[in-house]
């Protein structure tokens, strides 16, 4: 397969008042099945925007132009016509958060909100989607499956909670996972125990990851290609492993630098 989502000159502004504000300038880009992509770049880059927008989750005021195109396996569908978003949101393609508690109903037990998406993709049984539910935390690696299974939000710590968005994911079988700073939240034990388990899924299930982060160290441990985003375009690609290799632009160094003072 040539590619699984491709973004072809895509654009992205905003209103504000009578003024139209320019935030991505016409970015092109594509991930295969099985590959990660990441977007690197500093707050106000474009980077969450462009994640954004690829699955109809930008407001109102927004305007996308370009192609965005998908292969579902049964057809290659522009995502920005029709609403296709509705079609691929959730089957096809999962958004996981910076702060998976913000994403998770807090009223719902968590093995539940696992279950819905089944019984709602899939119109499997009841029993079986449970069960399905559990099985998917415990390819997250989730220790206590059971307590997990039936606790709210709030008694997990921020490593389960965006474990169980990865299992939401993994649970519908989705091709693509949007990470948008997944780890941010996280102490660095727990960041480096969620970038293995995506690397790991990536891997083993053929999962295509779009990774959105300011942490080129993050972007070399989980190898595939970099896009770096300053002022809404696509200065520089190149592959991860290259990342701290010499001869990259001034604005993709001063990134380097940063990770290196940290």
């Amino acid at each position: 397969m040539e590619f699984l989502l491709k973004a072809e000159d895509l654009k992205i502004s905003f209103k504000q008042g009578e003024t139209e504000f320019s935030a991505v300038k016409g970015i092109s880009f594509f991930i295969r099945p099985g590959q990660i992509y990441s977007l690197v770049g500093e707050t106000g880059s474009g980077k969450t925007v462009t994640a954004l927008s690829l699955c109809g989750l930008l407001g109102g005021d927004s305007r996308v132009q370009g192609r965005i195109l998908f292969d579902t396996g049964k057809g290659v569908v522009n995502v920005l016509e029709r609403n296709n978003f509705l079609n691929l949101r959730g089957r096809y393609i999962n958004y996981i958060f910076q702060d998976p508690l913000s994403s998770l109903d807090p009223l719902m037990r968590v093995g539940c909100q696992i279950a819905e998406g089944l019984l709602w993709h899939k119109k499997i049984p009841a029993k079986s989607a449970f069960d399905q539910a559990k099985q998917k935390l415990r390819e997250v690696l989730i220790d206590d499956v059971e307590r997990v299974f039936f606790s709210f939000p709030h008694q997990l710590s921020g490593g389960q909670a965006q474990r169980v968005m990865i299992a939401q994911a993994l649970a519908l079988e989705s091709k693509l996972l949007i990470a948008d700073e997944p780890t941010s939240s996280l102490d660095v034990t727990v960041e480096m125990e969620i970038i293995r388990l995506l690397k790991r899924l990536s891997q083993r299930k053929n999962l295509a990851i779009l990774f959105i982060t300011h942490d080129l160290t993050l972007v070399k441990y989980l190898s595939g290609r970099a896009g770096v985003l300053q002022g809404g375009r696509i200065i520089e690609e190149f592959s991860a492993r290259d990342i701290f290799s010499a001869g990259h632009k001034p604005y993709t160094q001063k990134l380097i630098d940063s990770c290196m003072i940290l």
